[in-house]
């Protein structure tokens, strides 16, 4: 063939077949620069007498993807608002109410169906009730007694189980940053007694002469009624007035108060808050010994730093690995406090250096020999294994 004739008619066809290939492909955006979007975890909304086909979800979709992802990674929270708390469960026993006789009042018992003597008691005049603070991997029994022109109603018991998943967050009016140590599996097997130890931000302002509620009347009855809390520790320094003019627990005469004063980026010993604050943690161990002081809540100001260190301690020393650790480290931007923690800064921090020098194969061990270290004894960490992990 000529090569003038060949040159352009071998353009032709060449030109010819990518339109036909333009046309064809699909109107779609490539899949790798498709987001992925977690679907949510459970259900939110289970109805009176039908058992629910999902378990229920206690975390919004934010915090579901957190979850999901490496807590090595930055996300779009960044500290600047309280969005910590958990996705709401709705009750509704509306196609129940409508089969009684001008039905008035309802009251709601929610049961743990392994431990009958932790029930929760509603008062409504609807048919529907929002409700939060549930534990994880946990089953539920609830019950509606209505009352109706010719008496009393109850209705058979319904159940519901919650997601197996990390991260029991609170809600507590007033408080930010709240969630409970329990709730994780440790590296042997084992799980953390939820409901136990829980750890949040401040009850009350910090640095004022006269004492200043954050918390209010109804985040004192959740924290009395609800989550049975014994004990406060206190982790804001005193020295300073950083505590707030605070000499006892604002929940009340009924709750211990413990001041142990720590200091969050001390000057001595290379700014290791581990070994700065060896006294005072030294003192918070034997309080943590005491199994008459549960449950217990302990805070500094915000909740992440000197509470985040603590943390770690605990259920890093109870088997809990770097994972979930780091998960519940990076949970703090969640909250309203003002800042990002990142897992850059989690992991250089002094103390977590410390930590990752001491001898020993695994997070757990390199952290008992933290604890051995500064004092803590092998006795008062055994007696926290017997009170924190389920038997």
């Amino acid at each position: 063939m000529n090569k003038r004739r060949f040159y352009p008619a071998l353009f032709s066809i060449l030109l010819v077949a990518f339109l036909i290939l333009a046309c064809a492909k699909p109107s779609q955006t490539p899949a790798s620069q498709v987001q992925p979007t977690p679907e949510p975890e459970g259900v939110n909304f289970v109805t009176y007498g039908r058992p629910a086909d999902q378990p229920v979800r206690i975390h919004t979709d934010m915090q579901t993807e957190i979850l999901r992802d490496t807590y090595k990674k930055l996300h779009k929270a960044q500290g600047a608002k309280e969005i910590s708390q958990p996705y709401p469960l709705t009750l509704d026993w509306t196609d129940w109410a409508k089969s009684l006789q001008n039905p008035a009042d309802f009251v709601i018992v929610l049961t743990e169906q392994t431990d009958t003597s932790e029930s929760r008691r509603f008062e409504t005049t609807g048919t529907t009730l929002e409700i939060t603070n549930l534990k994880l991997n946990t089953t539920y029994t609830w019950t509606v007694t209505a009352k109706t022109s010719s008496g009393e109603v109850t209705g058979d018991k319904s159940t519901f189980q919650t997601v197996d998943t990390i991260i029991r967050n609170l809600s507590v009016d007033g408080v930010a940053n709240v969630r409970d140590l329990g709730g994780y599996h440790t590296i042997d097997g084992k799980t953390i007694r939820q409901g136990m130890l829980i750890r949040c931000g401040r009850l009350n302002k910090s640095r004022t002469q006269e004492v200043m509620l954050d918390i209010t009347d109804s985040g004192i009855k959740t924290m009395l009624d609800e989550l049975h809390i014994r004990t406060e520790i206190d982790l804001r320094r005193t020295d300073n007035g950083e505590v707030g003019g605070i000499q006892s627990s604002v929940l009340g005469d009924a709750v211990h108060y413990y001041s142990v004063p720590m200091e969050n980026a001390p000057s001595e010993n290379n700014g290791d808050a581990l070994l700065y604050n060896a006294e005072m943690l030294r003192y918070l161990f034997e309080i943590l010994s005491d199994e008459s002081n549960y449950p217990i809540i302990f805070h500094c100001d915000i909740g992440t730093d000197r509470t985040g260190m603590v943390a770690l301690l605990i259920n890093g020393m109870l088997g809990v690995d770097e994972e979930d650790l780091g998960h519940d480290y990076v949970f703090s931007n969640l909250a309203k406090i003002g800042g990002f923690r990142s897992y850059d800064r989690w992991i250089e921090q002094p103390y977590m250096k410390h930590i990752l020098n001491q001898p020993g194969e695994t997070l757990q061990e390199k952290i008992i020999a933290s604890l051995l270290e500064i004092g803590v004894t092998e006795d008062q960490m055994n007696a926290i294994r017997q009170i924190m992990l389920e038997k």
